[in-house]
């Protein structure tokens, strides 16, 4: 690990080989995702105490959520898991020596064993390349994937119910981001070249895409790109 200016901060020198990797928001926990082993790591960065998941396919990708509660895993077979940390791993030290002083276990020894939810692009096709995901809308309420199929699937994160596709790429659909800022938008990277980016056309309309709370059904199959590069 290294900051902005290149300087080394941290190293660890690890047994498998790491696919991935993802820091919470406030660099309390990092996630080491390791596809041959189908292995996640969590490693508390205070502490420098770790814990694993055992997945069931090779991953290609891992994303967590801002507050380090939920952690996103894409597999192979173009399935995305969404486990449930718990609200006290990526706690404060000092909150999580709180919680332990009342006698509640510690979170690294008490990881989920499956998942709360599995969402699948592409009929759950095995795939070939690495494929990302992400968080999103409002307070992150939302699942977006790319996807072999050139589309991205959005889902419900919590019901887990595919509320829509966006289509318009032709090529494999590899990495997704959404505006932090804006909830209405999102943006997709792809083999065919472009970043496309999506926007809500309600929020079009009203000309403030971070006002609206985003109620997702404006992206709609009907809706086009707001832009490409």
């Amino acid at each position: 690990m290294a900051d902005v200016e290149g300087r080394e901060l941290s190293r660890w020198k690890r047994p498998l080989a790491v696919q991935d990797m993802a820091l919470s928001g406030d660099g309390g926990l990092l996630v080491l995702g390791c596809s041959s082993d189908r292995l996640l790591q969590i490693i508390r960065m205070s502490d420098q105490v770790e814990g694993s998941i055992q997945e069931e396919e090779p991953l290609t990708s891992v994303v967590l959520s801002h507050d380090g509660r939920y952690l996103l895993t894409n597999l192979q077979c173009h399935t995305v898991h969404l486990w449930d940390l718990g609200s006290t791993l990526g706690s404060s030290p000092s909150d999580l020596a709180a919680a332990l002083d009342h006698g509640e276990p510690d979170p690294l020894t008490a990881l989920p064993t499956a998942p709360v939810m599995q969402y699948t692009a592409n009929a759950g096709r095995q795939g070939r390349f690495v494929l990302r995901s992400g968080f999103g809308g409002s307070d992150g309420r939302f699942v977006v994937a790319g996807s072999e199929d050139c589309k991205v699937y959005l889902w419900h994160r919590d019901s887990g119910d595919c509320l829509m596709t966006l289509e318009g790429h032709t090529g494999t659909v590899n990495a997704v981001s959404w505006n932090p800022a804006y909830p209405a938008m999102l943006a997709s990277a792809s083999d065919d070249k472009t970043i496309r980016i999506w926007m809500a056309p309600a929020s079009l309309r009203r000309g403030q895409g971070h006002q609206d709370g985003l109620a997702l059904r404006g992206f709609g199959s009907a809706a086009s790109p707001l832009g490409q590069v």
